[in-house]
């Protein structure tokens, strides 16, 4: 999500899941959106695509199983754990770059998307 969004790690930390009632969720799977909390505190919608909607999805599933599901944050810790922070996803982050010999930290996930992101794309949302 970091990648496809660039989202900032506190928006993706932030994120909130409620199965049984649309309007306390952050994820619309059918809309292929999520809405984040900004630095100012103001929520906007951000756009998800096909690939990152299905990774979502199936994540969601495996989370409808855990022991902490009722919790209304979207990132759950593995087993008993608390649910995860921004501390703990950058943690997670650095660490499985390390296991790939990779410096992967979630800000360099916002760069790519910022380079990467489609000048037509911007260009389309600027005018609309």
């Amino acid at each position: 999500m970091l990648k496809t969004t660039g989202i900032r790690l506190a928006e993706l930390a932030g994120l909130r899941y409620d199965s049984s009632d649309s309007r306390c969720s952050d994820i619309d799977l059918c809309q292929w959106e999520i809405t984040v909390r900004s630095k100012g505190g103001k929520d906007r919608i951000v756009k998800i695509g096909h690939q990152t909607a299905r990774s979502l999805d199936r994540y969601l599933r495996a989370r409808s199983r855990h022991a902490q599901a009722w919790r209304p944050q979207l990132w759950l810790g593995a087993g008993s754990r608390e649910p995860l922070t921004a501390a703990g996803i950058y943690q997670m982050t650095a660490r499985r770059g390390q296991q790939c010999s990779v410096d992967a930290y979630p800000h360099r996930f916002r760069h790519h998307f910022s380079h990467t992101y489609p000048v037509s794309t911007a260009a389309a949302l600027s005018v609309t």
